[in-house]
């Protein structure tokens, strides 16, 4: 989402006549929810196709500390992970 967000606001910037073209629609956070949480369970999962592999348990630990977070009361928190953490699944 963050990343279609600053190319949708690039694209309005730079071409002010097709600014229509992004128009808002709500989204359907269901459906969104249910296929951030398949992909963060697909990190703990250990399977004959998927062996246990250090990089996804930490991505799931990263996953599972943002949910935790994700409970707290709204406020500005700040994530730190590196490269391949998986950062852009995290809402």
């Amino acid at each position: 989402c963050l990343i279609d967000a600053d190319r949708s606001n690039s694209i309005a910037f730079e071409h002010r006549d097709q600014e229509q073209l992004l128009e808002y629609q709500q989204p359907d956070w269901q459906t969104a929810i249910t296929k951030l949480e398949a992909v963060y369970h697909g990190f703990s999962a250990v399977t004959k196709n998927t062996p246990f592999s250090p990089i996804n348990n930490q991505r799931n630990r990263i996953a599972q500390t943002c949910f935790d977070i994700g409970q707290k009361d709204q406020g500005v928190y700040t994530l730190t992970v590196p490269t391949g953490g998986g950062k852009a699944f995290i809402p």
